[in-house]
């Protein structure tokens, strides 16, 4: 392995797909300096790329949107923030016009008015034109070079983040003023049955969602910060082992998909078999947390792969079990029925400990 490599920007962005794209693209027209780090090759890695996508593409129009917005209530069991789907719709509205007239991408019309269809989009000539995009603004894009985790400052603010450049063997460490998260969830490990996808910006050690343009305050190089040794990598589980790293990382991820793939378990859900599969995954965390390692670079993504799908299945099972009901696409074999006292969100979060709360839906 080489000597270890670093860098910094105003804004690094950690993934490859369109909500990745977008972002290093909204960032670099506000002025700020953007790196973007993908585990594959930005354009053709994630689940966009080799797929047909739909768009919430709907006309700015009160009675258009009103109904779009509407259809849309009963699929998320009647707890969507309409601040949020407001600006999805948007934003899309903005992004797809775009795409069409600067991305010239080609959608298909209508035969009988001759305006364009934009209402969908083919993910492997989407992606080609956003790659060619986000290069031709500037962003500086690390390909196949997968962040393995976030630094963070002892106030615990994240500054940055650290990952390994695979094809020149090289560990590499950013530091940046903000940092947006776009890395999708653990779909590729699960089978698709547990893939929360993850869309955020962390600046100043405050993490919040993005569907809007990413805005970057003028003079936000000055928020750049040089690796010093008061920043450190904040991650643990399949990066530093607690004991001799001797668990294989091909062993915990099918010990997890045991847990996870199975439709007894993940699709028809009962009280009765989510709660020892949520058991048999804490005893897996706390063992990877122990002994699960890698020398080499390589080593270390499989490790930390097999950490996040153990994590993210984990906080899956225990949200479930604090939904004692079926709504939207939560679905319980032995609680069929929707609750109205239930109308709420469900929050999780935590490693070693992963907890559960309420939140109110926005009114």
């Amino acid at each position: 392995m080489s000597e270890l490599w670093q860098t910094s920007t105003d804004v690094l962005v950690i993934g490859g797909g369109p909500a990745a794209a977008w972002a290093a693209i909204h960032a670099r027209e506000a002025g700020a300096e953007v790196t973007l780090v993908d585990k594959g090759y930005c354009g053709t890695s994630g689940a966009t790329a080799p797929s047909g996508t739909g768009v919430w593409y709907v006309a700015p129009e009160e009675t258009a949107r009103v109904n779009a917005k509407a259809s849309r209530e009963a699929l998320g069991g009647h707890l969507a923030d309409h601040y949020w789907m407001d600006r999805v719709l948007d934003q899309t509205y903005t992004n797809m016009n775009r795409l069409a007239v600067e991305g010239k991408y080609p959608f298909p019309t209508d035969p009988a008015t001759g305006e364009q269809l934009r209402t969908g989009v083919q993910g492997p000539e989407y992606m080609r034109r956003m790659r060619a995009w986000v290069k031709r603004v500037g962003v500086r894009i690390l390909d196949h070079s997968p962040a393995l985790e976030l630094l963070v400052d002892d106030a615990g603010t994240v500054r940055g983040a650290a990952g390994y450049q695979r094809q020149l063997d090289r560990d590499y460490r950013i530091a940046a003023g903000a940092v947006v998260l776009a890395s999708g969830g653990c779909a590729f490990l699960a089978s698709a049955v547990a893939s929360p996808v993850a869309a955020a910006t962390i600046r100043h050690g405050r993490c919040r969602r993005v569907v809007g343009p990413v805005r970057v305050r003028h003079g936000s190089r000055s928020a750049r910060l040089d690796l010093t040794p008061v920043v450190r990598g904040a991650g643990r589980t399949g990066l530093r082992p607690s004991d001799s790293p001797t668990l294989d990382a091909a062993e915990v991820v099918e010990a997890a998909q045991a847990e996870l793939i199975p439709f007894q378990k993940n699709y028809l859900r009962h009280g009765e078999r989510l709660r020892p599969a949520l058991d048999a995954l804490d005893t897996l965390w706390e063992r990877a947390s122990n002994e699960l390692g890698g020398r080499t670079g390589d080593d270390r993504i499989r490790a930390r792969q097999a950490a996040a799908i153990t994590a993210v299945g984990r906080l899956m099972y225990e949200s479930s079990l604090a939904r004692t009901e079926t709504r939207g696409m939560s679905k319980r074999a032995d609680h069929p029925e929707q609750d109205p006292a239930q109308r709420h969100h469900i929050l999780s979060g935590g490693l070693d400990a992963v907890w559960t709360e309420t939140a109110e839906v926005a009114s």
